[in-house]
């Protein structure tokens, strides 16, 4: 092993050696600093990335890492590729330090989803005080965020003008979404050069340079600082900048170096090092009994002031630490691009542990505990085996073709509820980023239904529909997700139904007061064909009394603009070739939710009046439920981002290119292939009978006539309407309907009593 503290437990390294353990390769000491089992990945954000290594740059600490010896033959994962296997030689488990360990290699080696640069003349100081907390602006780029952050503020993300603006700059100028760009990752000067003119820079940056490339003129890790060349240098700037090339070094540049040399020579009169911490128990064991495992607790109790490891992610990290192919099982999944995207890992892990714990005869809970999840493992048979972790590897390790029983079930899934972008037109399956709406404990029954029929010849797709059913009511209808999940997983295995029993789990959390009465097509809103009356109706008037059984479903429904992601699910995959919602990725959603009439119509109009002809008191009423109308299914639509911008604030019949018989010079309809009023109708989901409706609310801001209040009034009541006849007709709710009036009627008078007794 390598000694890095020499009979103490307190050890000093430079920082340059500290980089060395991880990137050279042909250094002795090499990986011999890893990561135990229990350690989650990298949950650091951009902003403390970017003051770590101005913390650095100035001599500030940044804190002791600590270590625990680790022998021959144990399982670690490297900090680096990520890869878990167990180690031939002894070495050193890093407990903590981990998120400054990757920060800090991060500026000797970008990654294939960031890159450090730092800005040569960032124009310091800022107007905001509160912002001058740094001497050096370092910017990152990652894949999420491939311009950056806000440079003043790097916890503020930039505003879509903002990379909007800087997409068209690029050669390929149609590019219209972050997900179509990759970060450069060039070295080599041409190779760098070459890529610029294709990649995302540091926006809002004067002369920004890749972190690696100046470590790298000065020297990089081997101890023999060397001036970087301003010259050299200015080429690495992107080209977006050349403008702001000198031929004379800035002085924060001067100031770059002096940190350099201090961080980069072996030999600095003031040369930076690292102090290391060592646990000094001769071994830190990894086997979970019935108590804590003592590695939890030290990895617990040294973390307690930095990101917190609890709930799931404990849980994963016991899993891990008890099994040590567990990580690398996972991570296969993850990057299987067919299901991949289904959970975070710690949501596949409970997913996973769920059916094992079913298989292994535990009481079912889609929650359990950590305190559970540790005896679940404790636990052991006659001949020392895990009963819950035989099912774990039954579901998750390889069989003879390769491909484990997890994934058979996610995959399943997958061809089951995702739409078919292929298949015949009106598939009803849900898009992929409808189904990372759903709360995970509510996918556990399907996954657990799949479970138990995979080992017999069943045909799948005869459920289809009803797994659809279950799945897109679930968005809008279920009260209780947990709840609600442990009452179905109880329908699924009280019986041996090869067909998915949908309709019974609803009916079995009606009778429990966790679903939402579905109404008829013709019942989603109560007032009937009353006309509208220009001034917005009362939420009773839309929903019922609060004793009606259709009311909660119907407010649901009401405000659940997600679902537009299901009614428009054809078009999506047109707009947006190539993108695949993970779900960890919420920061580069391509489209927006469009207000068909813009909010800006409907609100600031100041104290004016702006009805015509009513009194006040329906002035009143129109300004109390506007915002109702405004926030509704009713009223949104997806609409491709770039487009709603272009777009701006125009009226509904403007937007949906309304008696423009000419589209050839409009830019959106060029770039979206629509020649026609009705490709726009069509690809808003919007009734062309409810046109006329639409087209009456045009006008004034400022100006709400009669007609107009009327016009716009019907026109979001009809599309809700409209949307629900769709909804309810094409997954084929009526198939939920109690045969028995009677029946159905006890069950309905059940709720109102419920209702009232609450």
């Amino acid at each position: 092993m390598p000694d890095l503290f020499q009979s103490t437990d307190i050890g000093h390294i430079s920082f340059i050696h500290y980089a060395e353990l991880f990137l050279n390769k042909s250094h002795g000491e090499f990986d011999c600093i890893q990561l135990p089992p229990i350690q989650r990945n990298s949950v650091w954000n951009v902003a403390q990335i970017e003051r770590l290594w101005d913390s650095l740059f100035r001599g500030f600490p940044i804190g002791s890492f600590y270590l625990s010896e680790r022998k021959q033959k144990t399982v670690a994962r490297s900090v680096l590729d990520g890869i878990q296997r167990e180690q031939p030689g002894n070495g050193y488990f890093l407990l903590d330090g981990q998120q400054r360990t990757r920060a800090l290699l991060l500026g000797f080696k970008a990654t294939g989803s960031a890159r450090l640069y730092i800005d040569l003349d960032p124009q310091l100081p800022f107007q905001n005080p509160e912002d001058n907390d740094r001497k050096f602006i370092f910017r990152l780029l990652t894949n999420y965020q491939p311009w950056g952050m806000n440079k003043e503020t790097p916890v503020r993300k930039l505003s879509d003008p903002e990379k909007q603006n800087a997409r068209k700059v690029l050669a390929e100028s149609n590019l219209h979404y972050d997900y179509q760009l990759k970060i450069n990752h060039g070295t080599v000067l041409d190779e760098y050069q070459r890529l610029n003119g294709f990649s995302p820079w540091p926006i809002q940056s004067r002369l920004p340079v890749p972190v690696d490339i100046l470590i790298e003129a000065c020297g990089g890790y081997s101890g023999n600082f060397r001036e970087a060349d301003w010259n050299f240098i200015m080429e690495y700037v992107p080209e977006q900048y050349k403008s702001n090339r000198t031929t004379e070094p800035t002085s924060c540049f001067k100031d770059v170096l002096k940190s350099m040399r201090n961080l980069l020579r072996k030999d600095a009169v003031r040369q930076r090092h690292i102090s290391l911490l060592l646990h000094t128990e001769e071994e830190v064991s990894q086997n979970t009994t019935k108590n804590i495992d003592p590695l939890e607790v030290l990895f617990t109790r040294v973390n307690a002031n930095g990101t917190p490891l609890e709930g799931e992610e404990m849980a994963y990290s016991l899993l891990k630490s008890s099994w040590d192919e567990a990580y690398n099982l996972v991570s296969q999944i993850l990057n299987n691009p067919e299901i991949g995207y289904l959970f975070t890992p710690t949501k596949l892990v409970m997913a996973a542990s769920r059916i094992a714990a079913l298989r292994a005869k535990k009481n079912d809970d889609p929650k359990p505990s950590v305190t559970k999840f540790r005896q679940w493992i404790a636990e052991r048979s006659p001949n020392d085996q895990s009963f819950f972790l035989d099912e774990m590897k039954r579901l998750m390790l390889p069989d003879d073709l390769q491909v484990s029983r997890f994934t058979r079930i996610l995959s399943h899934f997958c061809q089951l509820a995702i739409f078919r972008e292929n298949g015949p037109s009106g598939d009803p399956g849900l898009p992929r980023k409808l189904l990372l709406h759903l709360r995970a404990s509510l996918i556990h029954p399907v996954l657990i239904w799949i479970d138990r029929q995979l080992d017999q010849e069943i045909d799948f797709e005869v459920s289809r529909k009803g797994i659809i059913r279950y799945l897109s009511y679930s968005l809008v209808g279920f009260d209780d997700p947990d709840k609600v999940s442990k009452a179905a997983v109880r329908v699924i295995t009280s019986t041996n139904n090869t067909i998915f029993p949908d309709r019974e789990i609803y009916l079995e959390c009606l009778e429990n007061d966790l679903a939402k009465v579905v109404p008829a097509p013709d019942q989603i809103l109560s007032f009937g064909n009353a006309p509208a009356d220009g001034y917005l109706r009362h939420w009773d008037a839309l929903l019922g009394e609060e004793t009606d059984p259709l009311r909660p479903f119907r407010l649901s429904f009401w405000w659940k603009k997600e679902l537009l992601l299901w009614f428009q699910r054809s078009d999506i995959p047109v707009w947006f070739p190539g993108y695949n919602p993970m779900s960890e990725d919420a920061s580069d959603t391509p489209y927006d939710y469009d207000h068909i009439l813009p909010a800006s119509h409907i609100f600031g109009q100041g104290s004016r009046n702006n009805l015509p002809g009513a009194t006040p008191d329906h002035e009143n009423a129109f300004r109390e439920r506007r915002g109702r109308y405004l926030g509704s299914i009713g009223n949104y639509r997806i609409w491709p981002l770039w487009a709603n911008r272009s777009d701006g604030n125009i009226c509904p019949a403007e937007k949906l290119r309304m008696d423009m018989p000419d589209l050839s010079e409009d830019k959106v309809a060029r770039q979206l292939k629509y020649t026609t009023e009705k490709d726009f109708t069509e690809a808003s989901c919007i009734n062309p009978d409810n046109r006329d409706s639409w087209f009456g609310c045009a006008g004034n801001p400022a100006k709400w006539p009669d007609n107009r209040r009327k016009a716009w009034q019907t026109a979001v009541e009809e599309r809700i309407k409209y949307l629900y006849r769709i909804f309810y007709n094409t997954l084929q709710f009526e198939n939920w309907r109690i045969g028995e009036p009677q029946q159905e009627n006890k069950i309905l008078l059940n709720i109102i009593e419920n209702q009232s007794l609450n």
